[in-house]
């Protein structure tokens, strides 16, 4: 007997599963809500996702890696006629139609919520606490 099935996996299959893999991580739909609506900074999108800065790190990288993201350098110009620049998110002119599609659904509006919700479920539980604590003094 002899198996003529090939096994091999092309490379477009396994960048294709490591692209899937890649959209279904913690923290990844989050940072595509929040640069489909305008670039961000690793501080503006550390602020509004509740991932690890070493995850959020990881994601944004990944995310470059596979083509789906960009890093870009934006200069504003100050009151003091000063040049300031920063280091943005955003996603690649590749995947701008992905963008648009995120724009077009109520993704943005829902993480929004979401994250709203989450917010509210800690501060009901922390007051929770605060008063079994003092039942407990």
């Amino acid at each position: 007997y002899q198996d003529s099935t090939d096994y091999s996996v092309s490379v477009n299959d396994a960048v294709d599963g490591e692209f899937e893999d890649y959209l279904r991580s913690k923290g990844v739909k989050e940072i595509l809500a929040e640069l489909a609506e305008d670039p961000k900074t690793f501080t503006e999108l550390e602020n509004m996702i509740d991932v690890s800065p070493t995850t959020l790190s990881r994601r944004l990288d990944d995310g470059i890696m596979l083509g789906l993201l960009e890093e870009t350098i934006i200069r504003q110009a100050t009151l003091n006629d000063e040049i300031n620049k920063k280091k943005v998110y955003q996603f690649s002119s590749d995947y701008e139609h992905w963008q648009d599609h995120i724009l077009e659904t109520n993704l943005v509006k829902l993480v929004k919520q979401q994250r709203g919700i989450k917010e509210q479920a800690e501060q009901t539980y922390d007051g929770i606490l605060e008063s079994w604590t003092k039942e407990l003094d």
